[in-house]
């Protein structure tokens, strides 16, 4: 009961919050049994929950892109972000390719 997934990890408390266009999607359903909700001072929406299995929480919250933000524990916020820059090197890889392939031409 504690997993948010099939993965079993000790629970941890988990805060991320979202965009408000969200809410009434995240609302809707049950997420995981400890799930609560509020809403910050900017209208945004805060989930958080008691849960294991933080990898789990990780894709489906880069499921969301931008329209969420881990804020806790800070080694899921920091795990999420170092998802977002292995994509951001994909992405970004035949750009730095063709500008180095440039500056090594010169004047």
């Amino acid at each position: 009961p504690d997993s948010f997934g099939v993965l079993r990890t000790d629970p941890e408390r988990v805060v991320i919050r979202f965009d408000p266009s969200l809410e009434r999607f995240l609302k809707e359903n049950i997420w995981h049994p400890s799930q609560a909700f509020e809403t910050d001072e900017a209208g945004n929406l805060l989930l958080t929950m008691e849960v294991g299995g933080l990898d789990e929480v990780m894709s489906w919250v880069l499921g969301f892109g931008r329209q969420a933000e881990v804020l806790s524990p800070a080694h899921l916020r920091k795990a999420v972000a170092g998802r977002y820059e292995d994509g951001l090197e994909l992405t970004m890889a035949p750009a730095k390719h063709l500008l180095q392939k440039f500056l090594a031409k010169g004047p």
